[in-house]
């Protein structure tokens, strides 16, 4: 089994409801069955950094940055970093695939 890099921003204020309702509509789009490459495999997410970065792209370039220097566990919880326009969450990672 391998592992799917796999990021998005997500509107809100609250990262454990934007994780929430993110991993429903993955499970939605994706299946429930597992092995999805998605965020749907993440049942945890954990903040990055108290960094707010001001636009997704910012968030996107952190992010990106961050997977190649720190390989992430694809069983681990999923990562997330704020910002700041508009107001929610960057959340990455790899997941089993």
């Amino acid at each position: 089994m391998g592992a799917e890099q796999f990021g998005a921003f997500y509107e809100g204020d609250d990262l454990a409801k934007v994780h929430q309702d993110a991993v429903a509509k993955a499970q939605y789009d994706h299946g429930h069955s597992g092995y999805s490459g998605t965020l749907a495999e993440k049942p945890e997410v954990v903040l990055r950094t108290e960094k707010v970065f001001e636009f997704p792209e910012d968030a996107q370039a952190f992010a990106d940055a961050d997977l190649r220097k720190n390989p992430h566990d694809k069983w681990g919880p999923a990562w997330a970093v704020k910002v700041s326009i508009p107001k929610g969450f960057y959340i990455y990672g790899y997941a089993s695939s």
